[in-house]
């Protein structure tokens, strides 16, 4: 086994008189060997004498720990390029120093003997953190891309001292922890990292963690985290994430926690959503997996999310949050936004405010939600997806600073948009309305007006020719006016609903040029 040149020096660091504040990274070098003039003088060299050692077979890469009265060894030549040269102080031997090498290559080789033997018998990854945390005294832990701790070393209750809020394996990330997570731009930074990175602390994370993320192919799956608690973060400490995170990627993906793993009741959600039709017994089986009925009342909620979501990959995060915090309701994620199934029977049933409880996690989640209407049964959930999304949608539109859209308060936008998807506004509207705004332009008249104001106040006269201040008698002239003019009957409910409409989109396209 090769170590890197900083825990190599840490190691005799006592006995240095000079010690460098930081060592080549990049050089390794196997257990050391005592200098033979008859062998190549490169890698890590113990040397112990007053002979002079011929610079020009020095490696580049050779590292040279001299006993103390060695120092004439090199004739004051230091050439550059031709390795380092470490002198032991007054009182150290060179048989101390060989002791402290030997023993550290001991517990690296013993580390990497242990871990390469929970590969072979599927250990699970708690053993591998703990194993590193002996090696590095310091604990550890891998979150998953839930923000859910699926492993810990022993030592993790010890950082409540430090002041973070210590979670048990299983257990997801607090709300407030994430959130901070999500809109920290050097979060973002580090989310493709392949390389071991450091972590400051913040509001959420009271100590600075090194980290490396777990890959399978180009997916991020998961992140292990060395906490800088009991001991401070050394140079050598990337060294053995790198290496950790090469045994940990390849019994991760063998678990439980392979991505995309749902439970039945979520694929079946996922099957409603995609349109398809569900066999009897697997609808009764789904109802079955929640404790559910057929006959309880339900509502589709849509949550869109922030762009920080979609980038940190939070949204699986605040899914199992979200069925964690109401437990009457199943998730899925869509089109990267959050779908969640509620059970209002079950709702009103549960201790608390759904409503204010909701609306205050939209709201500290920076969420906008689109609600559809209430249904029974589970079949077409597929349609009222479509509701949610379409009040996401003009909800959003109409005011972007409400956190909140219901479907049946825009229904009509969307059912007079469609009206109007083949055929333009002009020509859908009721014709009754262009020969009134045809007379009233040539004569300068108010009849369309008149007309609309009439249907507002449902054909009230007396509310009518108040509201237009004009006399009764000048109201019911206008109107024999209209009638004769377009032959509208007043007593034909259709088609004063048209009527009515043709004045809404009117008005709506109006207002779009």
């Amino acid at each position: 086994m090769r170590l890197p040149l900083s825990v190599i020096l840490y190691s005799v660091k006592e006995g240095l008189s000079e010690v460098p504040e930081e060592a080549e990274k990049t050089f390794f070098y196997g257990r050391p060997s005592f200098y033979r003039e008859e062998t190549p003088a490169e890698g890590l060299i113990l040397y112990e004498g007053t002979g002079r050692v011929p610079v020009e077979r020095a490696d580049a890469r050779s590292v040279w720990l001299c006993g103390w009265g060695s120092v004439g060894a090199f004739a004051g030549e230091r050439l550059p390029g031709r390795g380092s040269v470490f002198l032991l102080k007054e009182g150290y031997s060179m048989g101390w120093a060989c002791n402290c090498l030997h023993q550290l290559f001991d517990r690296w080789e013993q580390w990497e003997r242990e871990t390469q033997q929970m590969v072979i018998r599927r250990a699970p990854l708690g053993e591998y953190l703990e194993a590193a945390s002996r090696l590095s005294g310091k604990p550890l832990s891998v979150m998953n891309r839930e923000y859910r701790l699926v492993a810990l070393s022993s030592g993790w209750n010890e950082l409540e001292k430090a002041g973070l809020e210590v979670r048990a394996v299983g257990e997801r990330l607090p709300v407030e922890v994430v959130n901070v997570f999500k809109t920290d731009p050097l979060y973002l930074q580090v989310a493709e990292r392949r390389e071991p990175f450091l972590y400051p602390s913040n509001v959420a994370l009271p100590v600075q963690v090194l980290c490396t993320n777990l890959f399978y192919g180009d997916i991020y799956c998961a992140r292990v985290v060395m906490f800088e608690y009991g001991e401070e973060i050394h140079p050598w400490d990337f060294y053995l994430m790198e290496k950790l995170t090469e045994y940990l990627e390849l019994v991760y993906m063998a678990g439980d926690e392979l991505p995309g793993e749902v439970r039945k009741a979520g694929d079946f959600l996922q099957r409603l959503l995609d349109g398809e039709s569900l066999k009897r017994s697997e609808l009764l089986e789904l109802y079955a997996l929640e404790g559910w009925k057929a006959e309880d009342q339900y509502q589709l909620v849509v949550l869109q999310v922030s762009d920080q979501d979609i980038a940190n990959r939070t949204l699986e995060y605040f899914r199992y949050e979200l069925m964690k915090e109401f437990p009457y309701c199943l998730t899925a994620e869509r089109e990267e936004r959050i779908v969640m199934v509620l059970n209002l029977a079950r709702a009103s049933a549960a201790p608390g405010s759904f409503r204010q409880d909701f609306a205050l996690f939209i709201r500290e989640g920076n969420f906008r939600a689109g609600y559809s209407n209430l249904f029974h049964g589970l079949e077409q959930l597929e349609v009222y997806y479509r509701q949610a999304g379409i009040a996401l949608r003009y909800g959003s539109r109409n005011n972007e600073m409400i956190w909140q859209h219901f479907f049946d308060h825009h229904a009509l936008d969307y059912f007079l948009d469609k009206g109007s998807e083949e055929i333009p506004p002009e020509q859908m509207c009721a014709s009754e309305l262009q020969v009134l705004l045809e007379y009233d332009r040539r004569n300068h008249t108010e009849l369309y007006r008149t007309l609309r104001v009439y249907l507002e106040n449902r054909q009230n006269a007396v509310k009518t020719a108040k509201d237009l201040y004009i006399q009764r008698g000048t109201l019911l002239y206008r109107l024999a006016r209209i009638q004769k003019l377009t032959r509208l009957d007043f007593e034909k409910y259709e088609r004063l609903l048209y009527v009515g409409l043709s004045y809404l989109m009117a008005d709506r396209e109006k207002d779009r040029r």
